[in-house]
């Protein structure tokens, strides 16, 4: 892989710089892990983790600010994509709701809901997967992080629809698997 790749050609190298872009889920959760894993092999290369969303990292690997980044492959057909992990889509709720004792939450429900949102601009996966079950949900709140949507909807203003991965457990929200169930797959671009 291209991973697997960029470590071969290091190999002999003692120092150096590997720029990464990747969302803030994958950088906070399991970009760390790999830095590390590499780090024990190669210790003096040096990492820049630049974070942003799909149109940032595209633009970046485009510019060849970053050697590659880690993103939703549905969102990029023109560049090489390598496939790492898929991503489960979760309902968000307060932990505090009726719904947080749900084992599973229907799609559907999201039609009788307030939903807190990305901008569609931001997550085009969730649109996109509304439009083909016919969910027109009162979206109440548009917001730019997954951070400021697990804040809402703690303080029950609404509930979400995100990757389990943006999910961060010092908020008081419970994840609850979809159905139908959804997921992104992140890959290298």
């Amino acid at each position: 892989n291209y991973l697997q790749q960029k470590i071969d050609s290091l190999k002999g190298i003692y120092s150096g710089t590997i720029s990464i872009g990747a969302y803030h889920s994958v950088a906070a959760t399991i970009l760390p892990a790999m830095i590390r894993e590499f780090n024990d092999l190669y210790p003096n290369i040096r990492f820049n983790i630049y974070e942003g969303d799909l149109f940032s990292i595209e633009e970046w690997i485009n510019e060849g600010k970053i050697d590659f980044g880690f993103v939703a492959l549905d969102e990029l057909s023109h560049l090489q994509c390598i496939p790492l992990l898929d991503d489960p889509m979760v309902a968000i709720v307060p932990s505090t709701s009726e719904d947080a004792s749900l084992e599973v939450f229907n799609i559907e429900d999201f039609n009788d809901s307030s939903l807190v949102t990305l901008t569609e601009h931001r997550d085009r996966e969730l649109y996109r997967i509304f439009r083909a079950n016919n969910i027109s949900a009162q979206v109440r709140y548009e917001v730019e992080e997954y951070e400021t949507i697990l804040g809402m909807v703690e303080n029950e203003l609404g509930i979400g629809f995100i990757p389990l991965m943006a999910v961060r457990e010092n908020y008081r929200v419970t994840a609850i698997p979809t159905e139908p169930h959804y997921s992104r797959s992140i890959g290298i671009a």
